[in-house]
């Protein structure tokens, strides 16, 4: 790990990923041991194997120590100057993590300064829809309600042949299963958008949450899931 001290907080970020062919990882903000703990976590994941991408979300902690995070790719990198040096220019990732009450960044009551973990990235639409955890419904959400995460794909007008309920009751309308699997240029709409393109698709928008709808084509009849089925 390298790193660049601002008082007690760094920029942190791994040297060696590049050799295995897989971005560096990097985060903002955190103490130097405890960036280094999280960045050394990650490291030895991929190194067993593990492969990390845009959007991912997953528990950098140990059993019974939950500690989320969330992977975006890196846009501002000229910071990574040891990564240059030895390997020239790489790709890189940033790991955002949680404060103490489970928030990122993006979500109402975050508790940290948002200089303590400045974004380098653009965090993908999946990921700003997260449920934020113990928070009473709030105007924002009101807002929100009505809203459904959907790929350029389906936008384009291509058909939606995959509709996931998650377990929290957010919505994906997709194209295809890979699309929710490894989730990549999706975006938040209104359902009526949708609806009007492809009025099939009020058959399904009863479906409860933590289950799926599918179907092989536009016209094909749909055939609903439990989440985690095939």
């Amino acid at each position: 790990m390298d790193d660049e001290l601002g008082e007690d907080r760094v920029v942190a970020y791994t040297v060696g990923l590049s050799a295995r062919d897989h971005p560096e990882l990097m985060c903002t903000g955190l103490p130097a041991d405890s960036a280094g703990w999280l960045l050394n976590q990650l490291g030895n994941r991929v190194h067993a194997g593990a492969v990390l991408r845009h959007g991912t979300v997953l528990d950098a902690g140990e059993p019974g120590e939950p500690h989320p995070v969330a992977i975006i790719d890196v846009e501002d990198d000229d910071e990574l100057e040891v990564v240059e040096e030895i390997y020239g220019h790489r790709p890189a990732l940033q790991v955002i993590y949680t404060d103490s009450t489970g928030r990122f960044p993006w979500h109402d009551g975050y508790a940290n300064r948002p200089v303590d973990q400045d974004l380098r990235g653009q965090v993908p639409v999946h990921l700003l829809a997260l449920p934020c955890p113990d928070v009473d419904p709030s105007p924002k959400a009101a807002e929100i309600a009505g809203l459904v995460i959907t790929s350029q794909v389906v936008l384009d007008g291509a058909p939606v042949t995959v509709v996931v309920r998650e377990a929290d009751g957010a919505w994906l309308l997709l194209e295809t299963d890979a699309q929710y699997e490894e989730p990549d240029d999706l975006h938040l709409v209104h359902i009526d958008h949708l609806i009007e393109a492809d009025p099939s698709l009020t058959e399904v928008v009863d479906i409860p949450a933590g289950s799926r709808a599918t179907r092989d084509s536009r016209h094909a009849p749909w055939v609903r899931w439990p989440l985690g089925s095939a």
